[in-house]
This record gives C-alpha cells, sequence and structure tokens, in this order.
C-alpha cells in the first residue's frame, strides 16, 4: 500500500495517512509508551517493506527472530535488550 501512494496522488496518499493514523492511534490506545509505540510500528513496517521489496530482509532464525523482537519489546514495556 504505501508504495502505491506513491504514484497514486493526493487522494491515495492521504488515505495512506489516515490508515497510519489510525494504526499509530491503535497501538499507542494499547498502553504503550508513544516513543515505545512508535517505535514498534515503524520496525514492523520496515521489515514489511525490506520484505515486500525483497531488499535483504532476514531469512531463517533471524527473520523469525526479528519478527518476535517488537511484540517483546511491547511486552516489556519498551525495554529494547538490543544487546543480543
Amino acid at each position: 500500500m504505501p508504495l502505491a501512494g506513491l504514484s497514486g496522488g493526493p487522494e491515495v496518499r492521504g488515505v495512506q495517512r489516515g490508515c497510519y493514523q489510525r494504526w499509530q492511534r491503535r497501538i499507542a490506545d494499547d498502553g504503550l509508551a508513544p516513543v515505545t509505540a512508535t517505535l514498534v510500528r515503524l520496525a514492523v513496517d520496515g521489515w514489511w517493506m525490506a520484505r515486500l521489496l525483497d531488499m535483504a530482509p532476514p531469512h531463517d532464525d533471524l527473520h523469525v527472530q526479528v519478527r518476535a523482537r517488537p511484540a517483546a519489546t511491547a511486552r516489556e514495556g519498551g525495554r529494547l535488550g538490543w544487546s543480543s
């Protein structure tokens, strides 16, 4: 959907902006700190885009670990634990 908005003109981008704003509100309304909510949304969006465009997406076990990290971060209340 994000790529279609680039070529779809202002009306399509407006619809996309509305979707992203609703997603942001929904994740923030789950009780996450605003920074954590935004970080999780952006991480998932980037992960999805890498897979969509085949731009060096993680594979195999790394894919599983990357997919699990945003949920774990949200459950832990924003402690990132990026040392592993």
